[in-house]
């Protein structure tokens, strides 16, 4: 047909991106057709021409759920006649809601996007449209614009070339799967319905649409199509912190040995908690030199009762100020901790 000025863009509007195709990011998933097929087939239509598959590899193609269409990727191009202009390489995207009677009801179209027409024939186009939704079991077609005697924009019309329409070399052979198509000027935009059916539509068996769809889902769903799926997000709940660890402490201290050679490090137990319980040691110069258990609930300070051999206690009563350096080691139910102290005599 020619060339519509008007844009169908229904709440939707896309951007045409580079043709390499990126990983689809967290909380996406992929679908449609796996593009490993070649571009082998072309279709031209004078009017516009919708194509959305009603089988894939043997698969129903509706969307696996209520989202957001983040990423479209198209292979082929659209044939440039010999000698003539550049073909009408402008299309849309629609989403599409089925019916029992194979019917379906045009519910959002994209803003124009444009397929190459020189290159590699298999080379794979992203677009990623904004806000173009779809509910689970919905479809995502393809939409040109015919390219009858179209000869660019305000340009003189051209009935010599494209006379039926601009070829569109976007679908490859495959098995197990079909695609239905309808055509007609001005009559698949703006809510209308239409089927697959003769003389203005029918099912291409074994041709698919080299289209793949990544769906954005869950709260990786923007605001806009939400509301236009009706879909209220799960409010996030923020989990509380978790408690802080539990930890004992060993303070600074001099620890007096008695006349029996007994001594008593302490050592701090937190509370909330069940009881601390463990064993102390004591180290000279890298030998232990006493230890005992210990056990008890905080918050509170613990004396971990302990009694020095006869040759240390003798040690501690020539040292200088009758005082040792040692390793105070705690291992206990809420780790292992070790500081440097002193006993006295």
């Amino acid at each position: 047909m020619i060339h519509r000025a008007i844009l169908r863009a229904l709440g939707a509007t896309a951007t045409l991106c580079a043709v390499t195709v990126p990983a689809a990011h967290a909380g996406t998933v992929t679908y449609g057709s796996d593009l490993k097929a070649p571009a082998t087939i072309a279709e031209a239509h004078q009017a516009d021409a919708a194509f959305w598959p009603t089988v894939i590899g043997g698969q129903d193609p509706g969307a696996p759920d209520t989202g957001q269409i983040v990423e479209i990727r198209l292979k082929g191009t659209v044939l440039q006649e010999p000698g003539a202009h550049t073909p009408l390489n402008e299309v849309h995207f629609q989403h599409l809601v089925r019916h029992a009677d194979g019917s379906v009801t045009e519910s959002q179209t994209t803003a124009p996007m444009y397929v190459p027409y020189s290159g590699d024939p298999n080379q794979i186009t992203t677009y990623r449209p904004e806000n173009l939704c779809v509910k689970q079991g919905d479809i995502i077609d393809f939409n040109d614009e015919g390219g009858w005697a179209y000869n660019g924009k305000d340009a003189p019309l051209d009935y010599d070339h494209y006379k039926n329409g601009a070829a569109f070399q976007v679908f490859g052979a495959v098995r197990d799967t079909a695609t239905a198509w309808f055509s007609k000027d001005s009559a698949t935009f703006g809510g209308m319905t239409w089927a697959p059916s003769a003389p203005l539509g029918g099912l291409k068996q074994g041709q698919e649409l080299l289209m793949q769809l990544v769906l954005a889902t869950g709260p990786d769903v923007g605001i806009p199509c939400n509301n236009f799926n009706g879909v209220t997000p799960a409010r996030s709940v923020t989990p509380p912190p978790p408690p802080a660890p539990r930890v004992m402490k060993i303070r600074p201290q001099a620890s007096h040995v008695t006349s029996r050679r007994a001594v008593g490090p302490m050592v701090y137990c937190p509370g909330k908690g069940p009881a601390c319980t463990g064993t102390g040691t004591l180290a000279y110069r890298g030998k232990v030199i006493a230890s005992g258990a210990f056990s008890g609930a905080g918050p509170k300070t613990l004396r971990i009762p302990m009694r020095l051999p006869a040759r240390v206690y003798a040690l501690l009563r020539k040292a200088r100020g009758h005082t040792l350096p040692v390793t105070f080691t705690v291992v206990s139910s809420l780790g292992t901790y070790t500081r440097a102290i002193a006993i006295t005599a």
